[in-house]
Formats: C-alpha cells, sequence, structure tokens
C-alpha cells in the first residue's frame, strides 16, 4: 500500500525527515496551502486505514497551515477530490466486510459512476478573477524569459495571448469574502483568506466567463522569482470542470495539463477536441462526459508517469467508450510538451495514433471532393509528394545549391544524415511542416501518407550527390 510519502512524491512535493517519531517524521510544503515545510507526515504511524498520517499545522498552533489531517485515504480526497470509496480503490483498501456483516448490513456493491454537474463559480470571484487575468496579461508581456519557456514547450506568444496567460511575480492574499466566496471564521480569529501565488497564470474562459485559475509555480526558474516547486495549483473557487479546446468533434484527445491541451489544439485543434483533466485522478465533468461519449475515438494521453498510466488504464478504459491509450513513449517524455522538446511534430503523433485505432476517421475528415466523377472509380493516382517538393537542380554541385528560405544549410543536413542515416529509426530528416526544423522519428510512416511540401528537401537527401557527400565525409 502506498503511504502518504509516496503520494507527495507522485504530486511532486519533497518532504524533509526531521525527526524519528512514530517510525518517522517528515515536514514538506502542504498540498493544499503551500508553505515550506507546514506539513508534517508520519508515514509509518498507524490507524486509520493505513498509509500513515498527516497534518497540515495550522491555526489551532499558531501555524500558518489548513489544519487537514488524516490518513492516505483522506489525503487523496483532500488534495484530489476523489470520493470515499474512490481513494480506497486507488490504495488497493479492501472493503471492511467483516465490520459490515457484525452490523448485519449486506455489502454495498460498487455503484456506476455518474457525471456530476460543475457549478460556475460566484460572479464576484469572476469579476474579479478577470481583473487578475488582465494584469497577469501585461506582466507576462514584460517577461521574455518566460515566453521563450512558453515557446520551448511549442506555445507561441501569439497563442499565449489567445488563451490569455499570464505572470504574477509575487505572493499575494485576498480575503475570501472580497472575491465572493464563503469565509468560515478561523479559531485563531483571523481572516480566511485566498492565495494569488506567483508563477505562471492559466486561466479557464468559456463564453467569454471565467472558470478556472491556474499557477504553475517553478523551482529555480531562470527569472528572479522562486517557488516551492514546479506545480500546478488552483486558486480557490475554481471549479473542478475539464478545461476543453479544440474545434473537432469525432477525435477527442485527453491529457492532464491545460498548458498540453493548449499545444495540442494549436496543432490538431482542426481535428480534435483536447481536454485538459487537471488531475490524473479527476473524472470528466458532466459537460466533458457528454463531448467524449459524442466522440468515434478518444486517445487517452495522460502523463506517462506512475498516476497518469494507473489512472488511464484502471478507470477510462471502464467507463469511457471508444478510449485508446496512447502515452508519450517514455524515452521521450511523460506528456506532449516534452514531444516539443524532443523535436518530435506533436500533430503528427496524435495522427499515428488515429491510423493506428481509428484510420476511417482521418478519410472521413478530408474535403469532399464536389466534382461528377468522383463517383466514378478513381484513377490510380501518381505519387503526389514529388510534384510538390523542392526540386533537385540537374548537374549543380551540391556546395552551389540555393535552398528554400529558411531551410538548414547543406553542411547541417550533411552532419544531421551522418549520424542517423534513412534508414535508421531515429533519422533526422528537415521538414517544413515541423517545429523545429528537424523531422525525428516518425519519417518512415508519416512521409508515406504524406501528400508533400514545396519546400520538402527529402528528394534532396535522397539525392545520389547528396548521399555522397554523406558517405564521403563520415
Amino acid at each position: 500500500m502506498r503511504t502518504i510519502l509516496d503520494l507527495l512524491a507522485e504530486d511532486g512535493i519533497v518532504a524533509v525527515l526531521k525527526g524519528s517519531k512514530h517510525g518517522g517524521e517528515y515536514h514538506s510544503a502542504c498540498p493544499g496551502c503551500g508553505g515550506r515545510d507546514r506539513f508534517v507526515c508520519w508515514p509509518e504511524a498507524s490507524g486509520g486505514m493505513g498509509g500513515g498520517r498527516y497534518w497540515c499545522r495550522g491555526g489551532s498552533t499558531g501555524g500558518k497551515g489548513c489544519d487537514s489531517q488524516g490518513d492516505a485515504v483522506q489525503y487523496l480526497r483532500d488534495f484530489r477530490g476523489l470520493s470515499f470509496q474512490e481513494a480506497r480503490e486507488s490504495l488497493g483498501v479492501p472493503p471492511d466486510r467483516a465490520a459490515q456483516r457484525r452490523l448485519g448490513l449486506r455489502p454495498v456493491q460498487a455503484s456506476e459512476w455518474e457525471p456530476h454537474v460543475e457549478a460556475a463559480p460566484p460572479e464576484l470571484w469572476r469579476i474579479k478573477g478577470a481583473a487578475f487575468v488582465a494584469h497577469c496579461e501585461e506582466e507576462l508581456a514584460r517577461r521574455p524569459l518566460v515566453l521563450e519557456w512558453l515557446d520551448q514547450r511549442g506555445i507561441t506568444q501569439a497563442a499565449a495571448r489567445a488563451r490569455r496567460l499570464g505572470f504574477h511575480d509575487q505572493l499575494a492574499f485576498r480575503p475570501l469574502s472580497a472575491w465572493g466566496l464563503p469565509a468560515p471564521p478561523r479559531k485563531d480569529g483571523k481572516t480566511p483568506k485566498l492565495a494569488l501565488l506567483p508563477g505562471l497564470v492559466i486561466p479557464f474562459f468559456e463564453h467569454g466567463e471565467l472558470h478556472k485559475l491556474k499557477v504553475r509555480e517553478f523551482a529555480c526558474a531562470p527569472w528572479p522569482e522562486w517557488a516551492q516547486g514546479d506545480k500546478y495549483r488552483e486558486i480557490k473557487g475554481s471549479n473542478q470542470r475539464y478545461s476543453v479546446y479544440g474545434q473537432g468533434r469525432d477525435l477527442a484527445v485527453v491529457v492532464e495539463t491545460e498548458l498540453d491541451a493548449m499545444l495540442l489544439a494549436e496543432r490538431v485543434g482542426d481535428l480534435a477536441l483536447c481536454l485538459a483533466t487537471g488531475s490524473a485522478q479527476r473524472k470528466p465533468d458532466a459537460a466533458a462526459a457528454l463531448l467524449l461519449k459524442s466522440a468515434k475515438l478518444v486517445l487517452n494521453a495522460l502523463d506517462s508517469d506512475d498516476a497518469g498510466a494507473k489512472a488511464a488504464w484502471s478507470w477510462w478504459d471502464k467507463n469511457v467508450p471508444g478510449v485508446k491509450r496512447w502515452p508519450v513513449p517514455k524515452r521521450l517524455g511523460k506528456d506532449p510538451g516534452d514531444l516539443v522538446k524532443a523535436g518530435v511534430d506533436v500533430r503528427q503523433w496524435v495522427l499515428a495514433g488515429v491510423r493506428r485505432h481509428a484510420p476511417a476517421l482521418l478519410a472521413a475528415s478530408a474535403p469532399p471532393c464536389a466534382a461528377p466523377a468522383c463517383a466514378a472509380p478513381p484513377a490510380p493516382e501518381q505519387p503526389r509528394r514529388t510534384a510538390r517538393s523542392w526540386p533537385v537542380p540537374e548537374g549543380v554541385a551540391l556546395a552551389d545549391m540555393t535552398l528554400p528560405p529558411r531551410a538548414p544549410a547543406v553542411p547541417d543536413l550533411v552532419r544531421a544524415l551522418q549520424g542517423r542515416p534513412l534508414d535508421a529509426p531515429s533519422c533526422l530528416v528537415p521538414c517544413p511542416r515541423t517545429r523545429p526544423t528537424f523531422w525525428w522519428v516518425y519519417f518512415a510512416k508519416a512521409c508515406q501518407g504524406c501528400a508533400g511540401h514545396p519546400q520538402c528537401l527529402l528528394d534532396l537527401v535522397r539525392s545520389k550527390q547528396f548521399q555522397e557527400a554523406v558517405n564521403a565525409q563520415a
């Protein structure tokens, strides 16, 4: 059984051993309210349903924590939004049938999952949140290092503006009542407050209304501010619905973070709905469940870590029709953002999943032919790529060739193909459809179905003079 220490590690929080009480006392940031070392856990402590005990030191002792406490089951309920039964199943806690027999009760059968409707946040929260987003948008425009970090993840400045991403440069607190949220009295008499954390601000708007606010904190970031760790945290008052991007209907791609969903929407939003769960364990709300049910294929691309894989295989396959697991290869990373860093075309990665699991969708998405002759049996097609490829000049030496604009230099191409020749699984071939310039790994399959591009250099790297240059300098 996983302990609270294991659950903290899965949430990206590092706990430090501070004592030997109950077999070991660990301090860390709280998964709910942050801080540095206010969260105390004893993974070997007995009691409850196992997995240890935890406590976030709060007002009852003069601390700044949220006073949450419990065992491993309660941890999943407090910080991952799981129900009691879901938390027990996630940890492998068997039903307490002996207690049910003693009380003369029948064992409770697991009920079928029913999606719940997520209500919109209070109107005042939406107004205050929108003003906060507008301020953070202006701050992001003054942060070239943050914009560069986003670009490395495949989110351009134009996409950041379209999604209204922002940056908050300091930790600030606001009274809960000032944002329209209930403010139950604290034991120490202090006013309950809402924390506006420093980091990348990720809002989710629908029909112009703000529904969710998240902040991605950074550890050891290249900009001056520093936060507890690489962690996505929701601002209190946000609802728990999925963030949905893209215009597709028959194809849906499910990922964990909003940044990955935005990235996918920029690449395949014309073909697919891109849904961000926000957490590997969070189940679809009613609106998201309706979209998933109407899709003909659902590619489950939750992160390729233990939490994402377990959630993908254990629950989704049983409850979502048409779902197929399509994770990022572990050697390349765990999410679509890692694919971009590795130089892989994310669109082709998604299309490869469609080709494997539902190739008819690609044929259905092709634009229809308006000519009456289309009803007749089609004539055999000639290869289209050659007609839409950069022509290789005849009788021109390789050093004298003038390549298309923005193409790599010939020496760079030669060096790329020396280490990864055309028949290698990891061949590097320049492709004008990808970012960055070089196409990686999927070349053999993707080029077979590609209609070509006026700047495609595949004929060049296959040409006799180019291959002679590669072999001569190898």
